[in-house]
């Protein structure tokens, strides 16, 4: 007696491979997005500590980079994630002296998520040879 199985490896693929390809396909993505999050954050963090301490004045610093952030952040939302979702995300800055504009002082900016964790953060120095203002 012979037993003949037609099509048992397809029925076994559509068993088990399909469902641990759509796991492994998830978990893949979760890794993908989580990693384009930081690295957009890491982006938009250096962006804003270099636009600070370019700046002349504090008071136009803190303006520069608000302005740089509402750009960055509409750039990187319009990226990684949908028009209809607006999540939580700030900055703050952190400096070393005040004003913060000091020369040969650091300025740091932390780009913190909804759940209040810093995601990631830049730290750049004052130009030793900048001018008091």
């Amino acid at each position: 007696m012979k037993k003949t199985f037609q099509a048992s490896a397809t029925v076994e693929f559509l068993i088990f491979g399909l469902p641990l390809f759509a796991i492994i396909l998830s978990l893949n993505l979760k890794v993908f997005l989580k990693s384009t999050e930081i690295t957009d954050s890491l982006n938009l963090a250096r962006q804003l500590v270099r636009v600070f301490v370019t700046s002349e004045t504090d008071e136009m610093a803190y303006k520069r980079v608000e302005q740089a952030y509402q750009a960055g952040f509409l750039a990187m939302r319009n990226g990684t994630q949908s028009r209809d979702q607006n999540p939580k995300v700030r900055f703050e800055i952190e400096c070393q002296r005040i004003p913060c504009l000091t020369s040969n002082s650091w300025v740091r900016v932390k780009i913190i998520n909804e759940n209040g964790d810093v995601v990631t953060s830049a730290i750049s120095y004052v130009d030793m040879w900048r001018n008091q203002n």
